[in-house]
C-alpha cells in the first residue's frame, strides 16, 4: 500500500506538468511512434465499448472517442481524472471518467 500511495502522490504532483506536456503537443514519442502502432493494432473501434485503463488526462481516451468508440477512462490519479473531466465538459464526447486502481482489482493467474 505505501508504494501505491507513493505512485499516486507522484502522478498527482506531476499532473499539471504532464497535462501541459501532452496538450501542447510535446509528447512526440506517443504521437509519432506509440499511437500510430497502437491504433493500427487495435483496428476499427467504431461502435465498440472501450475501457482506457491508466488514461491519465484523457488524451488517448478522446482519440478513441473521435474514432467512434464509446469510451470510459480510469486512472489512479484524482488530479489527472479532474483534468480529463474538465476537458470532457468542454468537448462533450460523452466519455465517463473514474478514479480506479485496476492493479488491486485483478489477480494474475498462471
Amino acid at each position: 500500500m505505501p508504494e501505491r500511495n507513493r505512485v499516486v502522490r507522484e502522478w498527482d504532483d506531476a499532473a499539471e506538468s504532464w497535462v501541459d506536456f501532452v496538450r501542447q503537443g510535446k509528447d512526440y514519442f506517443r504521437d509519432e511512434l506509440n499511437n500510430p502502432g497502437m491504433f493500427r493494432m487495435i483496428g476499427n473501434v467504431k461502435g465498440q465499448l472501450v475501457l482506457d485503463v491508466a488514461c491519465g488526462e484523457g488524451y488517448n481516451t478522446r482519440m478513441l472517442s473521435c474514432k467512434g468508440a464509446r469510451v470510459t477512462g480510469a486512472d489512479l490519479s484524482k488530479v489527472l481524472i479532474g483534468y480529463a473531466k474538465s476537458q470532457e465538459e468542454k468537448d462533450g464526447f460523452g466519455i465517463d471518467y473514474f478514479v480506479a486502481d485496476f492493479c488491486r482489482s485483478f489477480t494474475v493467474l498462471s
